[in-house]
């Protein structure tokens, strides 16, 4: 029987040193021709998420800004002052507008309504005069597109107007800085729907408090170098459009330029974003690019931008990748290929060593069964021979009669032990479950235990008031298990100075614990995890003192499982307490 197992575990180990062989030289090959591909791929992840947030950190600050933000004069902690955005503008922005569709009068936060309002809060009559301008052509902008078909005003050519240095310093607000990127994400969604507000306005210079505006989304439109960023906002009866001038250039540079620089992928690929598939913007390695994305089919990463930047969508393009050193991948292989043979190596070791101790244990158990059983038979043969010849008088005869059946009773526990061992290792062996009350339970032990009393010991039963009490159990096999820890107890404490075997039953939520204790020497806390293991006696078998044939706790065990209890040991000190937890029967658990 061990050679066919230990040929199939050579075979077994030659086809893992194979399959390992194999394995290592397809991820050899593999690893260097894709992992720097792998490796600037994860690279251009992080990029585009960086680049993706920028956009959405601009759209939730643009979506945050309230109804009066786009006029000169705001309201703020309860008193006038100037809008946040009549000062500096952030890079490739160009400026913001406001349009009241009632009249198709355009205005922007960058101008005050009037000369007398510029110089009260800070401006001179050429900065007015500046902020005219940029006024015009604003209008003129706007003029083109479907926001405002009816304009009277020339076109002049947009410019970023720098103020003087008193005036460049941003305005305090007193918005919540948002952090995490995550945050950004959670608020964006919420505020990109149509949604109410109350506001503090101010009008012809009289401020106006809890004023009921409903507040579009963003919508982007494309004019030429320009990017037009909008909302439409209902104030009561009057209708406006609030929005923000990019310059498509400078925009793109803004949100993308800086984090591709930093990242180690500047040096080898190309970043290109695309309106409508018109290349917009370009960086990167390659110098001469196409006017369609579709060109560009080795592309790491391509993402569309997030509402109201969805016609634009961003690419990765990667050429001539370099490889990664070879010789890294060849020292991991061999590594891998020598743990794997020394693993293996190591399996078939502990395998053979592990049949070695079952024969050795199993040639044991032949050897105490032969000797197990030829015990009692010769001191049956010799009692009835003398019984037999008539050698012994009336006392000596109930003696000798008490001799033959207390050694027969030794035989039929053990070829019972034997034969069940048999079924178990057939799986044969089959539970009856049924609801036991524990009064029944003690009078079964009390009538099967009685060898006890053989031994000279004194079978002690502990319990409270559990007589009513019925647990779930097969009570043949709970009986054996009794018996084999009975018999084991006389075995190893027939030396202690107290020939006492106790059995307590105890309540412990929905379980009852049967724990039996002896005053024995114990086992050795190094032999408690082995002794329910087949053929295993603790000890040596050249000086052990005990019978035994090495497989009654193994049966214990299984009778456990078959029966659904749960079994543990532990030292007492003097003796060992075995303890069984049976569930109490569900009508009793009420």
């Amino acid at each position: 029987m061990v050679k066919p197992i230990f040929r199939s575990y050579i075979i077994l180990f030659l086809f893992i040193v194979l399959v390992a062989v194999a394995v290592l030289s397809y991820v050899t090959v593999s690893k260097l021709r894709w992992e720097s591909f792998h490796r600037h791929y994860v690279l251009s992840e992080s990029l585009t998420a960086r680049i993706n947030n920028n956009f959405e950190r601009f759209l939730l600050e643009e979506e945050r800004r309230g109804v009066g933000d786009y006029d000169f004069l705001v309201v703020e902690n309860g008193r006038i002052t100037r809008s946040i955005l009549s000062s500096s503008l952030k890079p490739g922005v160009k400026n913001y507008f406001q349009i009241d569709l009632d009249n198709n009068q355009v205005t922007t936060p960058f101008l005050p309504a009037d000369l007398d309002t510029a110089l009260s809060f800070g401006l001179t009559q050429p900065e007015y005069n500046d902020r005219l301008k940029v006024l015009r052509s604003i209008r003129g902008l706007l003029s083109q597109t479907e926001l405002m078909p009816i304009v009277e005003q020339s076109v002049v050519g947009i410019q970023n107007i720098i103020l003087n240095e008193p005036f460049q310093r941003p305005i305090n607000s007193s918005k919540k800085v948002i952090k995490s990127d995550q945050e950004v994400k959670d608020q964006l969604t919420a505020l990109q729907k149509t949604r109410l507000q109350l506001t503090d306005l101010v009008v012809d210079g009289q401020l106006v408090q809890n004023v009921e505006a409903r507040i579009e989304p963003f919508v982007l439109n494309s004019q030429d170098n320009d990017f037009l960023l909008y909302r439409k906002v209902f104030l009561n009866d009057s209708e406006k459009i609030q929005g923000v001038i990019l310059n498509k250039m400078d925009f793109l540079q803004a949100m993308a330029r800086d984090e591709f620089e930093r990242s180690p992928l500047s040096e080898l690929s190309q970043l290109v974003i695309t309106y409508e598939d018109e290349v917009l913007f370009a960086l990167g390695a390659k110098k001469t690019i196409g006017s369609s994305l579709s060109l560009y089919n080795t592309a790491l990463q391509t993402l569309v931008l997030p509402v109201p930047f969805e016609q634009l969508t961003l690419a990765i393009t990667v050429h001539d990748l370099p490889l990664d050193s070879s010789v890294v991948v060849v020292v991991i292989a061999i590594v891998v290929l020598v743990v794997t043979l020394l693993l293996s190596a190591w399996l078939l070791y502990r395998y053979l060593l592990s049949q070695q101790q079952l024969v050795l244990r199993q040639n044991n158990f032949v050897s105490s069964v032969s000797h197990e059983l030829k015990t009692p038979l010769t001191s049956i043969r010799m009692y009835g021979e003398v019984l037999q010849k008539g050698w012994a008088d009336d006392a000596k005869k109930q003696q000798y009669y008490g001799f033959i059946l207390e050694e027969g009773e030794r035989l039929t526990r053990l070829i019972d032990n034997i034969l069940h061992f048999t079924q178990i290792q057939k799986s044969t062996l089959k539970a009856n479950i049924e609801s036991h009350s524990i009064a029944s339970l003690k009078t079964l032990f009390n009538k099967n235990l009685s060898f006890i009393e053989q031994k000279n010991f004194v079978l002690e039963m502990g319990y409270k008031n559990l007589d009513a009490v019925s647990v779930l159990v097969d009570s043949d096999l709970l009986l054996q298990i009794m018996i084999n820890l009975v018999d084991n107890s006389l075995k190893y404490a027939g030396q202690s100075d107290k020939k006492v075997v106790r059995v307590d039953f105890l309540k412990e939520d929905a379980h009852i614990t049967v724990a039996v204790r002896d005053y024995g020497p114990g086992i050795n806390d190094a032999d408690i995890s082995n002794v329910f293991e087949m053929f295993y006696r603790a000890g040596d078998e050249l000086t052990r003192e005990h019978p035994g044939v090495g497989i009654g706790l193994t049966l214990v065990h299984h009778y456990a499982q078959l029966t659904g209890a749960e079994l543990s040991l532990k030292n007492q000190n003097p003796g060992l307490e075995v303890r069984i937890l049976l569930p109490i029967a569900n009508d009793q658990l009420s």
